[in-house]
């Protein structure tokens, strides 16, 4: 995810870590999966774009 104000997120709601190795050379197993984090993901972007509430041309 890379919105337009700069922040970015590689799988987000994901926390993981290497098996056999480090990244690259071994495996990842998945510690955490939070689907909650595509809300929040959601409402930045329309928060940021106006949408839904006071933004660009509103008052």
């Amino acid at each position: 995810m890379f919105p337009h104000d700069g922040k970015n997120s590689a799988n987000p709601g994901i926390e993981a870590h290497w098996e056999n190795g480090g990244f690259g050379t071994g495996y990842p197993v998945i510690d955490k999966d939070g689907p909650e984090i595509y809300a929040d993901l959601l409402n930045h972007a329309a928060g940021r774009a106006g949408v839904g509430g006071q933004g660009a041309g509103e008052a």
